[in-house]
C-alpha cells in the first residue's frame, strides 16, 4: 500500500515522555501512515527505550528509528523529510500526544478535499 502521510518525530533526550508519545502515534495507526523517529544525538535512555518498547513496529517497518549527531531540531526533521515517503508530511514533537481521532480527522480532510496544506489546532 502506498503511504498516504509521513508522521516525523525529531527526537533529543525525551526518555521521560518518548513511550507515551509513540504509542499515541500508533494507536490505531492506518496501513497508509510511516512513522520517522530522528534521533538528534540523544545522550539519554530514549533509543534503547524506543528499541524495547517498540521492536515489533520497528521490524515491521511501521516505524523507522534514523540517528544523526545532533544537528538540531530542523536538520532532524529534513533528515525525517528526506527519508519521507507520505503524499502528506506531519511533524510531532516528542513531547506530544496525538488524539484517538486524529487519524480520522486527518484522512477525512485529506479524502474529501485533497488540500496542499492542513492545519490542525492542539490542546494543552
Amino acid at each position: 500500500m502506498a503511504v498516504t502521510l509521513s508522521i516525523i518525530i525529531p527526537l533529543y533526550n525525551a526518555e521521560s515522555y518518548i513511550v507515551e508519545t509513540i504509542k499515541s502515534v500508533v494507536n490505531k495507526i492506518p496501513d497508509n501512515v510511516e512513522v520517522i523517529i530522528v534521533n538528534d544525538g540523544s545522550t539519554d535512555n530514549s533509543v534503547a527505550l524506543i528499541k524495547s518498547e517498540f521492536s515489533p513496529h520497528l521490524n515491521s517497518g511501521k516505524l523507522l528509528l534514523l540517528e544523526q549527531p545532533n544537528s538540531g531540531v530542523s536538520v532532524a526533521r529534513n533528515t525525517g523529510i528526506d527519508n519521507s515517503k507520505g503524499d502528506y508530511i506531519t511533524f510531532v514533537d516528542a513531547d506530544d500526544l496525538l488524539f484517538k481521532e486524529y487519524y480520522d480527522s486527518v484522512f477525512s480532510v485529506i479524502n474529501s478535499t485533497a488540500p496542499d496544506i492542513i492545519d490542525i489546532g492542539f490542546r494543552r
